[in-house]
């Protein structure tokens, strides 16, 4: 019965957050959509160059369309074996006993490759997501923020998805106007005002005894919230499904 009441007070509060989240958007321009990255373990040997080139074109291929379940689609194997003479510029950083590979392709071949899968680009001009993320560890809880001794990992994967899926994602700064705002009614609707966002991923990620974390999402944009979980998995990977699912319901494609 307690979990029940919980339950239904916790769908109230998603609908009223709902209801006061909306607003006119704020979309923001996002760069280097043609661009890839991949880690390589040399750079002379043409398998391992021709490897990196795939993996980016691949990047850049979700990057572009706003949907990861393209990495499965049937015809894009045979797509990405035509990185190689897409390439615009490359670049490399050195990493211990490895390198980090930058690929820009060029924008109009890629265009033209999602053309042959039945894919648009999304816009460049792309919602601003402010991500508010609860973490329960084995230690406690603590909400995660843009700096802090806390979540360094999760603040970590929250910024390379962002970049890796050309996604404006934003963390609060967890000060005590935040805070404030957070414990007063409506404060997800000023906390959105406040950072310029015009969607609101909401998460609350949960440590299981054996390491592994169960994790529920919901993305408040214009209309019904989205709800989902993934659970049983790294916090990494659950970051990503968050991120990439949002990129989804932004980009129309879900």
């Amino acid at each position: 019965m307690v979990r029940h009441a919980s339950t239904m007070r916790n769908i109230v509060v998603v609908i009223v957050l709902v209801l006061l989240s909306l607003c006119p958007a704020r979309a923001e321009a996002v760069d280097g959509l043609y661009r890839g990255e991949a880690i390589v373990t040399g750079r002379e040997a043409d398998a391992e160059r021709d490897r990196g080139l795939r993996e980016a074109l691949a990047e850049v291929v979700v990057k572009l369309s706003g949907d990861a379940r393209l990495i499965d689609h049937p015809h894009l194997p045979a797509l990405l074996d035509q990185a190689p003479q897409l390439v615009e510029r490359l670049s490399y950083e050195d990493r211990q006993r490895s390198s980090l590979m930058t690929v820009e392709f060029h924008p109009q071949a890629v265009d033209r490759l999602l053309e042959t899968l039945g894919v648009r680009p999304w816009s460049a001009e792309r919602p601003r997501v402010l991500v508010l993320l609860a973490v329960q560890d084995l230690t406690g809880a603590f909400p995660l923020a843009a700096e802090g001794e806390r979540g360094r990992g999760q603040r970590e994967a929250v910024a390379d998805m962002a970049r890796r899926r050309g996604i404006p994602l934003v963390l609060p700064r967890m000060g005590s106007d935040d805070q404030a705002a957070l414990e007063r009614g409506g404060g997800i609707a000023a906390l959105k005002q406040d950072y310029h966002a015009d969607a609101v991923l909401m998460g609350s990620m949960v440590m299981r005894p054996e390491g592994t974390w169960d994790t529920g999402w919901t993305l408040l944009r214009d209309g019904m919230p989205e709800v989902w979980n993934v659970d049983g998995t790294t916090f990494d990977r659950a970051i990503q499904d968050g991120v990439e699912r949002t990129a989804r319901y932004l980009a129309g494609v879900e």
